[in-house]
């Protein structure tokens, strides 16, 4: 019984004892915390004021250091001489343009000859006329610095083809024929004794007229006109000698010299050549072919020389 109590008042001290140990540990966790929050903002403050205590030493220190270092003396640095720049040359550079152009051209038209034994040789016939065609031609022109200098042909067009010439020139010849010159010749002294009535000069007989007036006598027996078989003027033969020309072509009878200048003093403009005041020579020629009726063919040739 008496152990039962001690037990007990050794269990109640100690549960006294746990109670004021915890109660104890309540109150000192208290007061930490407490001091916990407090202590931040005093040692902030401690260290702020230490901080700038300690800026304000250093400035002191360097301003005392600033009085007592001597000024070091300025040291010129050399001036340096800057180089110019050499220059590039100015490099023109060249202006290339292009320019499209179109061209007409004339197609010359090609001649074409055929000879023909149904005419009388020297004669000739134009059997088509030629016509010039057109084709058009396109370029591309290059300038350089604005002149020309390269043309390209781009295309070829034909607008219009040529059409050719187409001449027939004789091969027949006259054979056969023959010239009278002493009647020639006698035509000189009746053509003097006309233009003595009138007073006019007397003509002389010309030798280089007399061998045209040849020709001429054989070309009208074949083309009875003041026009050539080839198509050409009477006096294509000399244009500078030959002035005047009278004919009579084709006869179907004999004519003497005389009778020849009767029929050219009756008619006005054969008259007109034999007493022009300007001509100072001439010459004619008497020819008759070998066949057919109208045979007899006369010429007269005047000149200014």
């Amino acid at each position: 019984m008496r152990l039962k109590n001690i037990l007990k008042l050794f269990l109640l001290s100690l549960a006294t004892s746990l109670l004021s140990l915890l109660f104890l540990n309540i109150i000192f966790q208290e007061e930490n915390s407490l001091a916990l929050k407090v202590k931040p903002t005093v040692v902030k403050k401690e260290q702020k004021l230490v901080t700038n205590k300690d800026q304000l030493t250093d400035q002191v220190i360097a301003k005392k250091e600033q009085k007592q270092t001597p000024k070091k003396a300025k040291v010129k640095k050399p001036t340096k001489i800057l180089k110019k720049k050499k220059q590039k040359p100015v490099i023109n550079q060249d202006q290339i343009t292009y320019k499209y152009i179109t061209v007409d051209q004339v197609i010359p038209f090609t001649t074409k000859t055929i000879y023909d034994n149904t005419l009388y040789q020297g004669n000739t016939v134009v059997q088509q006329a030629g016509i010039n065609g057109l084709k058009r031609l396109s370029y591309t022109i290059h300038y350089k610095n604005g002149v020309e200098i390269q043309r390209d042909l781009n295309n070829t067009a034909i607008i219009k083809q040529p059409r050719e010439k187409i001449i027939k020139i004789g091969t027949l010849t006259i054979s056969g024929g023959q010239f009278n010159d002493v009647q020639a010749r006698a035509l000189l002294t009746y053509v003097n004794q006309e233009r003595a009535k009138v007073g006019l000069p007397a003509l002389y007989w010309n030798n280089s007229l007399f061998s045209y007036a040849k020709i001429r006598a054989k070309e009208i027996s074949i083309v009875p006109d003041h026009v050539r078989p080839n198509e050409q003027p009477y006096n294509s033969l000399n244009p500078s000698l030959i002035n005047g020309e009278n004919l009579i072509v084709g006869s179907h009878r004999p004519l003497t010299a005389q009778e020849a200048m009767v029929m050219w003093m009756n008619s006005p403009g054969h008259k007109a050549n034999i007493l022009r005041p300007q001509f100072k020579s001439m010459a004619g020629a008497y020819y008759i072919t070998q066949n057919g009726t109208y045979r007899h063919h006369w010429i007269q040739l005047f000149s200014v020389n």
